[in-house]
């Protein structure tokens, strides 16, 4: 038991009881507000039971509960008051780890918190480390400029998650077993893909983004098939492979396509259109769908680096002549490294029969079909020309596994 005095008042129409402490006056902190069921004046000595939780307190022979709901209130207060502490301390520390952190200004307010206390490298997704985790080489004056690098890109690794299998997978429960082709090949050089997309760097990288591997998008794996019928059959001549029967089915055509020969745009009707049968004219899709190639097994991602001569003559409108003394650019972009496995796959949705070769000759492949046309035309395309950006100068070519 603890010595105090209390003193009760009526305020309000209510009653409010105070306690105060004789003999320890740093608990005086716990002296709060009570109710009890008599009415005095001035300060009277009492004995307070639960020491320091003030469960009761006795007075005149007269044990006296205290309330509990402003001791519950008393309590959320004080647990309030402590949580502000903590965002306090919790705030301060994360400003000091922004200060110290190369995210800081190139993120997002709430994504600089997440990242603030995580090295970059720890981000297991290669698309949010290279698009959104983004450090600089600062210089140390203030009037530099911030400029984006490169540099820690020498060798990022990344798997394949299973990705190529559940592909083909997806794809034979679609199509069908005998209308589903795989085909596997590796990198023989460097792999450059979407340099030319959106990015924060100078150069892009065609990663997925929701896996954050790099990736060859069916689109492209169609064009490469398709461009290389056209430069191979056609001699290069969209014009002539769109009134070809077996291009249109393979790949689909516009009714009407717009190309421009000999300095004049010209508009040119695909096979179909050109019959006059309204039935079957106007834009045609094609029977073969090309899915997304994922890399097999593990792979790296590289930097590379080309060095423009002759900016100027290509950028400037005046005559500038491609001379030796323009000054040289470097432009660093990222790769994916030689002897990468990537997994294509094509299947047949449409089951069209095979049209007369006529003599374009759009032949090849085993077997009498359309699939087996695409599959050829595919692989050659892969193996003789590449696929990505740069196939002039080297990039993309790839081998059979």
């Amino acid at each position: 038991m603890i010595e105090a005095k209390i003193r009760v008042i009526i305020k309000d129409g209510g009653i409010e009881a105070k306690v105060r402490l004789e003999k320890n006056r740093k608990a005086w902190k716990y002296a709060n507000e009570f109710e009890f069921g008599f009415v005095t004046n001035g300060w009277e000595k009492c004995l307070i039971n639960g020491w320091p939780d003030f469960s009761e307190i006795e007075y005149n022979g007269k044990t006296i509960p205290i309330n509990e709901l402003i001791l519950h209130e008393r309590e959320t207060e004080a647990q309030k008051k402590e949580e502000r502490n903590l965002a306090r301390k919790e705030a301060e520390r994360l400003q000091e780890a922004l200060k110290k952190s190369d995210l800081g200004h190139l993120l997002p307010k709430d994504t600089r918190k997440v990242l603030a206390f995580v090295e970059p490298k720890s981000i297991d997704s290669l698309h949010q480390y290279i698009n959104l985790a983004l450090p600089t080489d600062r210089p140390k004056s203030k009037e530099s400029k911030d400029e984006l690098s490169l540099a820690r890109f020498k060798n990022q690794s990344f798997q394949d998650q299973g990705l190529p299998d559940n592909m083909e997978h997806t794809a034979r429960e679609l199509l069908g077993e005998a209308l589903t082709a795989t085909l596997t090949c590796k990198t023989s050089s460097r792999l450059a893909l979407g340099l030319g997309g959106g990015s924060v760097y100078e150069t892009g990288l065609t990663l997925h983004h929701v896996y954050g591997i790099p990736y060859i998008p069916a689109s492209s794996v169609k064009g490469a098939a398709r461009s290389w019928i056209i430069q191979q059959v056609f001699d290069g001549k969209e014009s002539l492979a769109i009134k070809n029967q077996r291009f249109c089915d393979l790949f689909g055509c516009p009714s009407v396509l717009l190309v421009e020969e000999g300095g004049k745009k010209n508009q040119v009707t695909s096979y179909y259109e050109g019959l006059g049968d309204p039935s079957i004219s106007g834009s045609r899709q094609g029977c073969i769908t090309f899915f997304d190639a994922f890399p097999v097994g593990e792979g790296q991602v590289e930097k590379d680096i080309m060095t423009p001569h002759y900016g100027d003559y290509y950028t400037k409108s005046d005559d500038t002549p491609p001379a030796d003394y323009l000054e040289p650019s470097p432009i660093e972009f990222l790769t994916v490294a030689a002897n990468t496995k990537f997994k294509f796959i094509l299947g047949q949705h449409r089951n069209l029969p095979l049209a007369p070769a006529g003599n374009t000759q759009i032949l090849g492949g085993e077997g009498d079909s359309y699939l087996a046309i695409a599959f050829h035309w595919l692989e050659l395309a892969l193996l003789q020309r590449g696929i990505g950006a740069k196939t002039a100068v080297g990039y993309g070519f790839m081998e059979k596994v």
